[in-house]
């Protein structure tokens, strides 16, 4: 047996039928390559996993689900902070709509990261607002 709905609480059912499905969710990759900019680069270019040779195999093994915790290693200047720590924070903030906690020795190096990593990275992408 239908039941006969008043059209207003029909509209508002058709939204809400419409809007209620999750929304998909994308790789840590897919989320680097789309909304990471470079913030240091005239012009704020796009992130690109292929940039550093490593960076593709620690993006596919965090993206597996295979491992519980992630560490990266690298040589000097090779996106470690931006590829390893930013982004992943980025991803959990922004894509999975999770708090974020990230540790370090002391508050003065904390105001460091803020200002010299996490800051730019966050006000060059579209959730600087």
């Amino acid at each position: 047996m239908a039941i006969a709905l008043k059209p207003t609480t029909a509209k508002e059912y058709s939204w809400l039928t419409r809007n209620a499905r999750a929304r998909q969710q994308r790789t840590m990759a897919e989320f680097a390559e789309q909304e990471i900019r470079i913030p240091d680069e005239p012009g704020l270019p796009r992130y690109r996993i292929d940039s550093q040779p490593s960076i593709r195999h620690w993006f596919e093994a965090v993206d597996s689900g295979r491992y519980e915790r992630h560490w990266g290693t690298g040589c000097t200047q090779s996106g470690k902070t931006l590829s390893c720590v930013v982004i992943p924070a980025m991803y959990h903030l922004f894509e999975i709509g999770e708090t974020v906690i990230v540790g370090l020795p002391s508050m003065e190096m904390a105001g460091d990261k803020w200002r010299e990593d996490f800051e730019p990275a966050i006000r060059a992408s579209r959730y600087r607002d």
